[in-house]
């Protein structure tokens, strides 16, 4: 089975996300061997492309966007390859970020969602995290969040203070 999610309008025109920095995304992950890589997705331009926000990942715009699919696991085993597939495609224009993400999961009866309050922590739940580290610092990072239900979080986390829910 296929589970579609589809983050758009999420992250409102912020004075310190200019275009520059989000031409593409650099973030490290671990590889077998628990050395550290660079791993990066590229962002692509809409150029005055509307896309239909409703949850599926359809057009013809993203159809021609090859996605980011190297992912490593996190939970259970960090570092190891993961059982099941996402994929991850990034877009954007003059005030914002798109992100499709389509996650597979062969036993969708196991999905976790319990939390239906905005801005509350979904550490409980299976959840989507993007995480901006616009200093990158690798000390200081803004995150944005969803769960299955399209209940959204975000904050700010900091290295040794964890995280921040109330940036509002």
């Amino acid at each position: 089975m296929r589970c579609t999610l589809h983050i758009a309008k999420f992250l409102k025109s912020t004075p310190s996300l200019g275009i520059t920095s989000i031409c593409c995304f650099v973030g490290t992950a671990q590889n077998t061997d628990n050395e550290l890589m660079a791993k990066e997705i590229q962002a692509y331009p809409l150029n005055g492309i509307k896309l239909e926000l409703d949850g599926q990942v359809n057009e013809v715009f993203w159809m021609n966007i090859n996605p980011k699919k190297d992912f490593l696991m996190q939970v259970p085993v960090e570092g190891k390859i993961p059982t099941e597939k996402t994929e991850i495609r990034v877009a954007f224009d003059a005030h914002n970020i798109y992100i499709a993400a389509i996650f597979h999961d062969s036993e969708p009866t196991g999905i976790k969602a319990f939390q239906k309050q905005r801005d509350a922590s979904l550490e409980t739940d299976d959840r989507f995290r993007w995480i901006f580290d616009t200093y990158n610092d690798k000390r200081s990072a803004y995150f944005f969040e969803v769960n299955p239900f399209g209940l959204r979080s975000d904050g700010l986390l900091a290295s040794g203070q964890g995280q921040n829910l109330n940036m509002d």
